[in-house]
């Protein structure tokens, strides 16, 4: 869902779409000792779910209710400047920081090729929120690792979670990339062994759809650049080393998608090669045709001309003749042109 601010509204007002849906929380506490989860919860009960030694971590899908964003915006001490900047989707991945409270927005790839989704993130010192336009099936795996327990998710602090979070969400191009892959592939087969009219069609779709995804991608690098300069009391020293991989990841996949760019890009280049040439030897058979027949043309020209007196015309074997001169004359040139190398 993407919303626009009115020109010349207040800095911090929410302007929510009427068919914006409404929002579903969905909240995990967790630490050494154990994990909580609690499926729709209020947002009133939030609070109530804060508790010493332990991460709390808040999803909300849907931000169709004001009153919901403001009891939130209440409880962790959200800046309205970024909370406007979760309602008014299409926002561009960064990374900000109000007072001790991080905020990141990253863009998760959408249900289509070419789309994404906002993912928005507050981070405070011992809680994480995050904010979803859609589906949340790219945090899923962070979820299932905070169920089982292992790894570093349950023992290190909130900043840990936000890198878990954004590998997600970063790494959930991988599937994506690599289909488009595959799609490549068939349509570099497609091209080369049976075109049709609308591949070339398919072909600058999916360029088109890459162009997209590459427009998501490039600045999360920049994005998870900044995380990695902020102090250690927002990001510690430890996970700025695994936000360094994360952005790797992030210019792998940048790379990635250029290079299927310019994979589609070269095939849609055959494409029209490979039609050209068709289109030349058609024009070449044409040609050898044409000029089969013009000798034959004014040979049966000359011979068709109302003259009385033609010294062919009357003798028995002149039909023969005429139709075995053409024969000749044809055979010459079908010679001739393939001495010269026409049909091979």
């Amino acid at each position: 869902m993407r919303s626009r601010m009115k020109p010349g509204a207040s800095p911090g007002a929410l302007h929510i779409e009427a068919e914006a849906p409404p929002p579903v929380l969905h909240a995990v506490s967790y630490g050494p000792d154990g994990l909580e989860e609690h499926p729709r919860v209020s947002p009133r009960d939030v609070a109530g779910l804060r508790r010493p030694g332990r991460k709390l971590w808040v999803a909300v899908e849907g931000h169709g209710d004001e009153t919901v964003l403001l009891t939130l915006a209440e409880t962790f001490s959200l800046h309205r400047l970024a909370l406007e900047d979760v309602v008014n989707g299409g926002q561009r991945p960064k990374a900000e920081v109000y007072g001790e409270t991080l905020f990141v927005v990253v863009r998760a790839p959408g249900p289509e090729l070419g789309t994404s989704e906002q993912v928005s993130l507050f981070q405070g010192p011992d809680w994480v929120v995050t904010f979803h336009e859609g589906s949340t099936a790219c945090l899923e795996p962070v979820r299932e690792r905070l169920r089982a327990g292992s790894g570093r998710l349950r023992i290190h602090g909130a900043d840990y979670l936000t890198y878990a979070i954004l590998d997600g969400v970063i790494d959930a191009y991988f599937p994506v990339l690599e289909a488009v892959h595959t799609r490549l592939e068939e349509l570099e087969q497609e091209v080369l062994y049976a075109p049709e009219e609308e591949t070339l069609g398919r072909l600058h779709i999916v360029r088109h759809e890459l162009a997209e995804v590459r427009r998501a991608l490039w600045p999360h690098r920049d994005a998870l650049a900044s995380l990695q300069r902020e102090p250690e009391s927002v990001i510690g020293a430890e996970t700025q080393l695994f936000l360094r991989d994360a952005q790797d990841h992030a210019v792998r996949l940048v790379e990635m998608a250029d290079g299927q760019r310019e994979t589609a890009a070269e095939l849609m280049n055959t494409y029209l090669t490979l039609s050209s040439n068709r289109l030349n030897e058609v024009m070449k058979v044409l040609t050898i045709i044409a000029t089969i027949f013009i000798p034959l043309s004014f040979i049966a020209g000359v011979y068709g001309m109302n003259f009385d007196r033609m010294p062919e015309l009357h003798w028995d074997h002149g039909y023969f003749m005429v139709l075995g001169l053409m024969g000749g004359v044809g055979a010459l040139l079908l010679l001739y042109f393939w001495r010269r190398g026409w049909f091979r």
